[in-house]
């Protein structure tokens, strides 16, 4: 209500400018109030598909008279034709206009990569190209101009041969498997897990930067076992057509990716595998730096998801309650329910690791401050290249290697002394480190332990770790010599396009979990899995408890609640209060 009463206000204004301009005016807002039917956004403030359709029948009506509104209906194969000539004018334009590595290419640190900043002028032909195809197609009767091929070169279609496989040195009481590889797979950038116990990957071949005239083809890949044979046997391609995909998350129905300035959500509707509806739930996030744009995406225990930039990146991401502005590292939280976004937590270089402990706390990797792992807490400053009066230390003392990816261990199959451990990854010392972590005065602190596994291997790369289904860790392997793109030219040879490996670590002899599809379970089934010793377990729960209807779980939980007694089990049980906005008085006594 008080936004439109700030539009109406606006509309009002505009219209009085134009009459006194004596300029055609489009009453927009009026004319949508007085229209009858469902909401036209999905959030309060973006149009949904059906409300574009609304849209453009009362802007083409209101410009150009009702005669136009029978012939948009139509959507004949040359309106579509002409629509994807502009879609794809659009596209050329975005890569000219606001190129991925805007820092390398014309930025502070061009001299890395000055010879890059040529290749952006290249899209100007095809803008050009495609504006003259427009300006025919737009013409009735006229004869269709073809479009131009796109380049796939580069692509997994041209794949390189397999890597040979690394001679790894393994911790004495642990056993590493290939899970997956290629053809499965190509360059894995993010994973997660969802109830059914699949693994969903974001994969880049684009990475680091789309050439001129190439076509976006990066996917989001779901892995499975299907036979149980401890290795992944199925691929399934959700979805494609992805400009270098940095983040992936299951949840609402299907997937949050993020991808260059977006966060997109992907649903699959017809039961085929494959997502046939895309919606851009949030759009204005930084691009300037292809490894810094959107990433980590984590639901938190909260049941708000969590999503990191680093720090050259500059995002003015416009919510329904006012755009949220970010310039430097630091972490969104996001709740899906309401659209409320803001920024809770500030610092960090590549912070490119987030892991929750049982107590709901934030532990933080850096993968460019040298740093080792932070505890993340509200109102905290850490190393930043931004302005910072006090900044937070790490927890782990001394200097430490570049971190990627970051997992709580919780898992039956490992040793007790264990639980509740950090992995991460040194992707560039190709190592898994594991480190054990305590409570110190008012904060925590940390002490190495000796690696899970390491290599010298250049193609082992380590950037992703997740405990599965069954209670092994994944680690998810970039496979590439060439890890970095601004001391390394991004056309750059050596640089792996194909390759790309899922490793699975388990202790010697243990046998995996059983296989359950979570989904399935009953409310009082999933609270009694918030207690699993399996953090999969705990963590698709507390995902599945707030996607359920309020009326089904909330009846549920205060049964459970009374009936628990240990301060974990109560603190499982207010957060899933607070998603459903709901603090019984019980709990505060």
């Amino acid at each position: 209500a008080a936004h439109n009463r700030q539009l109406e206000a606006y509309s009002q204004a505009l219209a009085g400018i134009a009459s006194e301009r004596n300029l055609r005016f489009v009453p927009l807002y009026d004319l949508t109030r007085a229209r009858s039917g469902g909401p036209l956004t999905f959030n309060g403030i973006h149009p949904s598909e059906p409300g574009y359709r609304v849209l453009t029948e009362l802007l083409e009506t209101s410009l150009f008279g009702t005669s136009a509104r029978g012939a948009w209906r139509e959507r004949s194969p040359a309106m579509e034709t002409l629509r994807q000539a502009i879609q794809r004018k659009n596209e050329w334009f975005f890569h000219q206009s606001r190129p991925a590595n805007h820092v390398y290419i014309f930025g502070f640190r061009k001299h890395e990569q000055g010879r890059n900043a040529v290749e952006i002028e290249r899209f100007r032909p095809l803008i050009a190209a495609e504006e003259a195809r427009i300006a025919n197609l737009r013409k009735p009767g006229a004869a269709p101009v073809p479009e131009a091929p796109l380049s796939l070169a580069k692509s997994p279609a041209t794949a390189a041969p397999k890597q040979p496989y690394p001679e790894f040195k393994i911790a004495d009481d642990l056993e590493l498997t290939l899970w997956a590889e290629n053809p499965l797979l190509q360059k894995p950038v993010q994973m997660n897990f969802d109830e059914k116990g699949r693994l969903w990957i974001a994969s880049s071949e684009l990475y680091p930067q789309i050439e001129p005239g190439q076509a976006a083809n990066d996917k989001i890949i779901v892995l499975e076992d299907t036979t149980g044979s401890g290795r992944a046997d199925k691929a399934t391609v959700f979805a494609d057509g992805l400009l270098i995909p940095t983040g992936v998350e299951v949840g609402d129905g299907g997937a949050y990716v993020a991808q260059s300035t977006e966060l997109l959500h992907f649903r699959d509707t017809d039961g085929d595998g494959r997502a046939d509806v895309r919606q851009t739930v949030l759009s204005g996030f930084g691009t300037e730096d292809t490894h810094h744009n959107l990433h980590t995406l984590r639901w938190g225990v909260d049941g708000r998801l969590y999503m990191n930039q680093s720090v050259y990146t500059r995002t003015d991401a416009e919510t329904p309650t006012g755009v949220v502005r970010l310039k430097a590292g630091g972490m969104f939280r996001f709740d899906p329910r309401t659209h409320l976004m803001g920024v809770v937590y500030r610092g960090w270089i590549n912070s490119w690791g987030h892991a929750f402990d049982d107590y709901g706390d934030s532990f933080v990797t850096d993968g460019a401050g040298f740093q080792g792992i932070s505890w993340a807490f509200p109102r905290a400053m850490y190393l930043t290249l931004a302005p910072a009066r006090r900044q937070a230390p790490p927890i782990s003392l001394g200097r430490y290697p570049k971190f990627c990816g970051l997992e709580t261990l919780r898992s039956p199959l490992f040793p007790t002394d264990w639980q509740g451990d950090l992995i991460t990854a040194d992707f560039r010392a190709h190592r898994v480190v594991r480190f054990k972590y305590s409570e110190s005065g008012a904060g925590f602190v940390t002490q190495e332990m000796p690696d899970l596994l390491r290599t010298t291997a250049d193609s082992f790369r380590p950037i992703d770790l997740r405990v599965g289904p069954d209670g092994a860790l994944y680690v998810a392997d970039w496979s590439n010599p060439i890890i970095q793109h601004g001391e390394v030219d991004f056309r750059d040879p050596r640089r792996d396009k194909s390759n790309g490996r899922i490793w699975r670590i388990a202790p010697k002899g243990s046998k995996p979990l059983a296989k359950v599809d979570l989904g399935r379970l009953s409310v009082p089934e999933l609270l009694d899995r918030l207690m699993s010793p399996s953090g999969y377990d705990q963590a698709q729960a507390t995902r599945l408890l707030r996607s359920r209807n309020a009326s089904e779980v909330l009846p549920a939980l205060d049964r459970w609640t009374q009936a628990q007694t240990s301060d974990v089990a109560r603190l499982h049980a207010l957060r899933i209060y607070q998603v459903f906005d709901r603090m019984p008085p019980s709990l505060l006594k």
